[in-house]
């Protein structure tokens, strides 16, 4: 969870669907997160890079899905901010309300993005 939040944004959405089952994990969920740390170890290398020969101004992407959790049938916001080049701020996480359509799911997720951009 320390990387997903603080250091590598590329797994904030596997860590939070596997997290979502940590009170009855099964086999099935163990081998998900030894998938993702497979891919942290084959991934050492990577990290943000925030450039200094370019403009330097804030970038926001969101984007959601409409009702993916089958249970619950909420929606998953993500959205990044960028300076530089460089992430700065990121998140992937199921949405507070159920939205009524796939505009609805987008417009929430833009939200979410605005807000960490100003």
């Amino acid at each position: 969870m320390y990387l997903a939040t603080g250091t590598r944004p590329d797994i904030a959405y596997a860590v939070s669907v596997v997290s979502q089952k940590l009170d009855c994990a099964t086999m099935e969920d163990w081998n998900k997160v030894k998938r993702i740390l497979k891919y942290l170890k084959g991934t050492a290398d990577h990290g943000i890079l925030f450039r200094n020969d370019g403009p330097k101004r804030i970038e926001a992407f969101s984007d959601a899905d409409y009702a993916q959790d089958v249970e619950t049938r909420r929606s998953t916001s993500g959205a990044v901010c960028k300076f530089a080049g460089g992430a700065v701020t990121w998140l992937s996480q199921k949405q507070k309300c159920i939205a009524l359509s796939t505009t609805a799911a987008e417009i929430i997720a833009a939200n979410e993005a605005a807000k960490d951009a100003v």
